[in-house]
């Protein structure tokens, strides 16, 4: 734990499960093979979560069992935060809570970035392929990141767009960020410390297994661009 660390999560959005397989295969690839690429993994220390809301998982909703979009939670520019599909009431499609932090799911995640202070933080999610960086961090580290996810999946697969849309490359070009800070989990990470925090968004249909094969190839991908990105920094 005194390395040099990653925390890697997903489902914090309980129906946007199918990144959780990549993440098991993750850990598997890890302990079978420390050494994948060549890289000396050893070197660093992994935190691994498949799946932040285990109530909204098991019951395939978006919120928790309070009815709390628990990345609306945060305890970071939570008080600022209005969203335009906000109202305040549970079940809201983004509805933040009573205050900062009102739920266990929340302070346990930040416990965990409090106590092991990572130096890279990515929360996937699946909605559309975008990259999305919090209100701030290392840009230089975020960019070079970015560069070596897309190397990795240029022209590696062809997905719909959500909605019926166009058919696209999963080349992770686009990105965004939120900015002014928002009570999401990656600008808490950001704001205590965390020099590379960001979601990456990927495809998934919430209720059939289409996106299982791409997500857990991708999420392995990515994980490991981090991974070789930091150990390029270290002595």
């Amino acid at each position: 734990p005194e390395k040099p660390g990653f925390l890697f999560l997903n489902g914090i959005h309980g129906w946007e499960w199918e990144n959780a397989f990549g993440l098991l295969r993750l850990a598997e690839l890890l302990c079978e093979q420390p050494d994948v690429e060549g890289m000396d993994t050893r070197r660093l220390h992994f935190c691994i979560l498949p799946i932040q809301n285990p109530w909204g998982y098991d019951h395939f909703t978006r919120h928790n069992a309070q009815g709390v979009d628990l990345n609306r939670n945060f305890d970071c520019g939570w008080e600022q935060y209005n969203d335009p599909q906000d109202v305040p009431m549970p079940w809201d499609y983004s509805y933040k809570g009573t205050c900062a932090a009102s739920e266990r799911e929340t302070q346990i995640v930040q416990g965990i970035i409090d106590r092991t202070a990572p130096q890279c933080v990515i929360d996937f999610h699946t909605a559309d392929y975008i990259l999305m960086l919090p209100h701030k961090g290392d840009r230089r580290w975020l960019d070079a990141i970015h560069q070596n996810i897309r190397r990795r999946l240029k022209d590696r697969f062809l997905v719909q767009q959500p909605y019926n849309g166009a058919y696209q490359q999963v080349n992770m070009e686009r990105t965004t960020d939120f900015i002014p800070a928002t009570p999401h989990m990656i600008c808490y990470a950001a704001a205590q410390g965390c020099p590379a925090a960001f979601v990456l968004e990927m495809s998934g249909n919430r209720d059939d297994v289409h996106a299982l094969v791409i997500n857990t190839d991708t999420v392995v991908e990515i994980s490991l661009a981090a991974s070789a990105e930091l150990l390029q920094r270290l002595p």
